[in-house]
């Protein structure tokens, strides 16, 4: 009984083993994909007809993706079932962010920076918190602006 329950046991964990082996293979396998799609929308936004995706699609002095056609790739993602919708002005914003240089266009590895940001959803918040109109004095107090101070940065 003994070597019957240490043989259903081997067997058990080669079983479990294999099937991890397969899953992590299987991740690799679709993040390798998912990282190869995203790559070859960068390069078909830059090399694709600029009437599609907004006006001009790339920037001619440091090949990057334009605003313009970012906004327009987010309006056209976001038309696909599976995806969630993007304001323009939200991406628009999302462009700001990644745009690390300023330099008005998004580079490949800005364009896969915005594409992890458009997986999730974002939505607008107030600048200030409702305090400010409920309770003037308590927003105006020398607490509460040190505490605006240090949220805001000023």
């Amino acid at each position: 009984v003994l070597v019957h329950v240490l043989l259903l046991s081997l067997v058990l964990d080669t079983l479990v083993s294999a099937y991890s082996s397969y899953s992590e293979q299987k991740e690799r396998c679709d993040l390798q994909e998912k990282v190869y799609g995203v790559v070859k929308s960068f390069n078909t936004l830059l090399d694709g007809p600029g009437k599609d995706f907004g006006s001009p699609c790339s920037s001619p002095k440091n090949k990057g993706l334009t605003k313009d056609a970012f906004v327009s790739f987010t309006q056209e993602l976001g038309r696909c079932p599976r995806n969630h919708t993007v304001t323009e002005s939200m991406a628009a914003e999302i462009f700001k962010a990644v745009d690390v240089g300023g330099t008005g266009s998004l580079g490949k590895p800005e364009f896969l920076t915005a594409c992890r940001l458009l997986q999730y959803r974002f939505f607008a918040t107030k600048r200030y918190s409702v305090l400010q109109e409920g309770f003037p004095k308590l927003w105006s107090s020398s607490v509460f602006q040190w505490l605006k101070e240090q949220v805001d940065g000023d």
